[in-house]
């Protein structure tokens, strides 16, 4: 992927998003899901100003960002748990970057965060991980299940059509929901 355009964004955010510790920098795809998993658990994530590109219908009632605004538990480099065998074979021992469930527990949202790597678990449904991790929300019994992938505007449309794949290889049961939105909405990178 394109190393200009990585250090570029990875610079910009150095302005606008530090580890609550160390206060240094994210440098790396896991430094930044750990800051935003932070900052959502701390409800100082700016949802509102995010502008998520869905591949299933659109998420209006409620919407993303009255989802991720309810008081919840975000967890980062969660293990998807799993029950039968062939779950198990699906997606056991995947952990989300981060995910987030509202108190109540009727809404869950898994996020995955990149910048400019493959994703792990293959590149094909039905063993792509985007179409793993939505087989697995589609297994819960929340109202509803968002997948929520980030990525910075440069890649853009390289990480949509990935998530359009996924999306598109065959139907999910229930209220299951799909979007992209860009890491630049939520840490207000220009």
């Amino acid at each position: 992927m394109p190393r200009e355009e990585v250090e570029w964004f990875f610079q910009s955010v150095a302005k606008a998003a530090k580890d609550p510790v160390t206060n240094l920098a994210p440098r790396f795809e896991v430094e930044l899901n750990a800051i935003l998993a932070y900052r959502q658990s701390r409800a100082s994530v700016d949802w509102k100003s995010s502008s998520p590109q869905f591949v299933s219908l659109p998420l209006t009632t409620p919407t993303l960002p009255e989802i991720m605004g309810a008081p919840g538990t975000t967890l980062t480099e969660f293990p998807l748990f799993a029950s039968p065998w062939l779950e198990t074979d699906r997606w056991g021992g995947m952990k989300a970057d981060v995910l987030f469930f509202t108190e109540d527990r009727r809404h869950v949202v898994l996020i995955e965060g990149k910048v400019d790597s493959y994703f792990t678990y293959g590149d094909y449904p039905p063993d792509e991980q985007l179409w793993r991790q939505l087989e697995f929300l589609a297994s819960l019994k929340h109202d509803t299940k968002t997948l929520v992938l980030l990525c910075p505007r440069f890649n853009l449309n390289w990480y949509m059509s990935r998530l359009t794949r996924a999306w598109e290889y065959r139907a999910l049961p229930g209220r299951v929901f799909a979007c992209l939105v860009p890491w630049e909405d939520l840490f207000h990178i220009m």
